[in-house]
């Protein structure tokens, strides 16, 4: 018996092929307004790589302290956060990118940045 699939003329099974990556794109856009470690893998493939666990401690980090879940011996939540990494370990990248993702959760956000670096400041 044949599948459904392959009893579909071309067109349709195009529109099928369309229908299905769409349904993909919009899983992984999904997921990466709900995780920062997602929209930065999203946006930045070649350097947010699951190997690299570091940077995804970074951005599991930065999303808990957003949603005031890095909490202090006390059970208080942080309200800052010091980063401190190597150069060229992705600090500014992330930051850049987390700045992105909250004003897309919230785009009333008010954020202020700063840096020792008259360059980048």
């Amino acid at each position: 018996m044949a599948s459904l699939t392959e009893r579909l003329d071309p067109e349709s099974k195009q529109q099928l092929k369309l229908l299905v990556e769409e349904l993909e794109r919009r899983k992984t856009i999904n997921k990466a307004r709900e995780s920062l470690w997602e929209f930065c893998k999203l946006l930045a493939p070649d350097f947010y790589k699951d190997d690299r666990e570091y940077l995804k401690t970074y951005c599991d980090t930065l999303q808990a302290l957003y949603y005031g879940e890095l909490l202090r011996k006390d059970g208080k939540p942080y309200a800052n956060l010091i980063v401190e990494m190597p150069p060229r370990h992705g600090k500014s990248r992330t930051l850049t990118l987390f700045i992105a993702w909250v004003l897309g959760v919230d785009m009333n956000y008010r954020i202020v940045t700063a840096s020792f670096n008259d360059v980048l400041a």
